[in-house]
């Protein structure tokens, strides 16, 4: 099994090096050099096993490190697939949103920062139809294609300004005032269309406002105090003729500073309804790439995927091989000691004490075949003794019920002699006369006739009122009888009918004799019902065995599983460290569970030839705990079916946490810490749970906390959060007013909850980052001013 083995690993390494590498992956030159002294070094294990040779210092070496680095090339692949599924899972929502976006575009519906759609909806809905509220891009046209770029980068956020009617303009602001917090509205150009009608028609000829047009004097106005004294440059030398001028690629001079837009701000056009068809061409050039890149993706996944599942089964025999390096020497004592034996044997075959003890094992079979033979004559003996006894019984309860009968008539012989004895003589001179020679015998019983005429009139009343009730309890009981009789030949009738019809079988139902049925049942019994039963036992040897092999495998798979979610919990804990504190999961076999878990996670059980089945008698020590496990399911105690059917049970889990001063387990340290430093793990063991819950990814994934980081500090708060975004959780959290600063710039939503007297207010807070906000009034150019 050892030289398979290592040929095995050799093989798997040699691939995976030659393996160009998918997603992240990259091999580097000191990866490749571990991966040939890893091969080297199973290689001389597998040479030296088979000499029967001790492996030396130098090639153990060689082999172990090779061999942590097996796992740690493992370890990256699990840390790669799990990048690679993050990486998946944004592109799913790029193209999403994408896709989204595209519809809306050809519904002629432009998408806009949120803050200006937010800030636009309020307006409508309180000047209440009293003014339209424009969105500046949206009034006018570019009038030459080769000049968009320019006006798109230079206007940049000045685009989506709002413009309202003059008259409404100063209760426009004071609604921008009072609600730009609470709606997220900051950042949002509010035009004072009232001051700014002094611009109309002020632009100077040749300069970047003739490039638009508009039938609305608001909009004219805005483009003419925005874009009236920015001319237009032929190219970059004609740009210093100017104070403000700017060039068809974009090259900006303002204030004796020449600057490129930059792409960004003009590479998506939203002025006018000719940036429509250029937006929806850009969605569909991003959704192709995003695409290509999500096959893309999936393709690396899928060979990471492939490779790390295939590692981490050389990983596990790795660990067995680790387990067992002095193999060799083994082999080789092995060897010595079968040679001994050898040696040892071919002396007793040659002497004569080895041919007296063939003649005696000869002698003590044939005694052995001779008990056999006197066994078998004596089960037959003892089975004919049996039947002779039961007939024996049977033979003395007749007698004991013919004395009984006997004796009965006798009596009534004897009374009958008593009482009229006197008249037996003349009664059978009479008799001879009425009958002839024929006259029946004085004690010959009578033909039936009526009671009153079997009835003496001489006879004294007692007799006559004793044979009369015993002559009516005769006729009762014959009829009861008989009664019965018809009664189970009728029901006998109708189980033989209903078996003809169930089982097909052709017989007269109503026959006097049940002998067509009794050679059915002897053929059934003598035929075809041995091997029926062999059948059926059969089928359950297999079906047993099947349900065995089945609870190893899904039971492996379901320990496998677990460990691989917690190398994904791990991988997303190193990049969120507390404080200064790291944590990490230690997921092993329950010491209790130990031989267990290594009889079922064994790589090499199902390798077994030798073997035909995991539950067959074996001298494997491993495959004994096996069957010592079924046997706890099948026959065990009140609770092993729930304890040994839940691979929960196997493991033991703890969370090690590891700082400048070492590291240390939380089982073992839970009550010497303080309240935030027990609380931490607390969360991050409750996460794991729901992580765990949750990994179908077909549920809401809500994770709901009361009094929610009540003993945490602002870094482990943070740190917290972060690692529930990237496990993908569903917050929602209950929190005192203290901890809500913590909070709030990490949270979607946040409702404010206050009570005045018996009245509770809800109120929405909006966090916006500083570095999202807009520019300047002036775009681009007054970003330097």
């Amino acid at each position: 099994m050892i030289p398979d083995t290592t040929d095995d690993l050799a093989a798997v390494l040699t691939d995976f090096a030659e393996w160009p590498g998918a997603g992240g992956w990259v091999w580097s030159d000191a990866d490749r050099e571990r991966t040939r002294r890893f091969i080297e070094g199973v290689g001389a294990l597998r040479h030296r096993i088979a000499a029967g040779t001790p492996l030396d210092a130098a090639s153990q070496s060689a082999f172990l490190e090779a061999g942590t680095a097996l796992a740690d090339w493992q370890r990256r692949l699990v840390e790669e697939r799990t990048r690679l599924g993050d990486r998946l899972r944004q592109l799913d929502e790029e193209i999403k949103r994408t896709r989204e976006e595209l519809d809306r575009l050809h519904r002629r519906q432009v998408t806009y920062p949120i803050e200006v759609e937010r800030l636009k909806a309020l307006l409508e809905e309180r000047l209440a139809g009293r003014s339209p509220v424009i969105i500046f891009c949206e009034r006018m046209e570019v009038r030459d294609e080769e000049w968009r770029n320019a006006i798109e980068g230079y206007l940049n956020t000045r685009r989506f300004d709002l413009l309202v009617a003059p008259e409404v303009f100063g209760e426009a602001l004071r609604l921008y005032e009072r609600e730009k917090k609470a709606r997220g509205i900051e950042g949002v150009g509010l035009v004072d269309t009232e001051k700014e009608r002094r611009y109309l028609g002020t632009a100077r000829r040749g300069s970047l406002a003739e490039e638009l047009e508009t039938h609305d004097p608001l909009v004219q106005a805005h483009i003419d105090h925005l874009l009236g004294q920015v001319m237009k440059a032929d190219d970059e030398a004609a740009l210093r003729a100017h104070r403000t001028a700017v060039t068809r690629t974009g090259m900006v001079y303002h204030n004796f500073v020449a600057r490129q837009l930059r792409k960004k701000t003009y590479e998506e056009p939203f002025i006018g309804e000719k940036a429509i068809p250029r937006q929806i061409e850009r969605r569909k050039e991003a959704l192709i790439r995003l695409r290509a890149d999500r096959e893309g993706l999936r393709a690396a996944s899928a060979e990471v995927e492939w490779w790390e599942k295939r590692l981490s089964e050389k990983v596990e025999k790795f660990r067995w091989m680790k387990e067992h390096l002095t193999i060799a020497e083994t082999i080789g004592e092995l060897r010595t000691h079968l040679a001994e034996a050898e040696g040892e044997r071919a002396v007793l075959l040659s002497s004569d004490l080895y041919k007296e003890l063939e003649r005696l094992e000869a002698d003590y079979r044939g005694w052995r075949k001779e008990e056999q033979k006197l066994k078998e004559e004596n089960a037959e003996w003892t089975k004919k003794a049996s039947e002779l006894k039961v007939l024996r019984d049977h033979a003395e309860a007749d007698v004991r019920t013919a004395k009984e009968a006997l004796e009965q008539a006798t009596a009534v012989v004897s009374e009958w002699l008593s009482a009229y004895g006197a008249y037996v003589d003349t009664a059978r001179e009479r008799l001879k006369e009425a009958w002839g020679e024929e006259a029946p015998s004085p004690f010959q019983a009578p033909e039936p006739s009526p009671a009153s005429a079997r009835r003496p009139e001489t006879a004294t009343p007692a007799l006559q009122e004793t044979l009369a009730r015993k002559i009516d309890n005769w006729e009762n009981n014959r009829r009861g009888n008989l009664t019965r009789s018809v009664q189970a030949f009728q029901e006998l009738v109708r189980q033989r009918t209903e078996y003809n019809l169930t089982y097909g079988f052709v017989a007269p139902a109503d026959a006097p004799d049940n002998a067509a049925f009794d050679r059915l049942f002897e053929q059934l019994e003598q035929v075809d019902l041995p091997a029926y039963r062999e059948k059926a036992e059969a089928a359950r040897r297999q079906s047993e065995e099947e349900f065995k092999a089945s609870f190893v495998f899904q039971l492996r798979e379901a320990l496998q599983a677990a460990k691989s979610e917690f190398e994904e919990l791990n991988y997303a804990l190193r990049h969120f460290p507390f404080s200064d504190d790291r944590y990490a999961f230690e997921v092993k076999a329950h010491p209790r569970m130990k031989a267990f878990y290594d009889a079922v996670m064994d790589p090499f059980l199902l390798e077994r030839d030798e073997v035909p089945s995991l539950f067959a008698p074996s001298e494997d020590e491993r495959a004994q705990v096996l069957a010592g496990l079924f046997e706890r399911l099948v026959r065990g105690e009140e609770g092993d079916l729930e304890t040994f059917t839940n691979y929960q049970n196997y493991l033991d889990f703890d969370l090690v946490i590891s700082n400048s001063a070492g590291s240390y387990r939380f089982s073992k340290y839970l009550r010497e810490k303080s309240g935030g430093e027990t609380q931490t793990p607390f969360y991050i063991a409750i996460l794991a749970s729901f992580y765990h819950l949750y990994r179908s990814r077909k549920t809401l994934r809500l994770v709901v906390f009361d009094e929610a980081f009540n003993k945490m500090d602002e870094a482990r708060i943070e740190a917290s959060l972060k690692l529930i975004k990237q496990l993908e959780l569903q917050l929602i959290a209950v929190a005192p007013d203290e901890k809500m600063q913590h909070m709030f710039p990490h949270m979607t939503t946040t409702l404010v909850v206050s009570r005045v007297g018996y009245r509770s207010f809800v109120d929405p807070l909006f966090y916006v980052p500083a570095g999202e906000a807009a520019g300047d009034d002036r775009g681009e150019v007054d970003a330097d001013e």
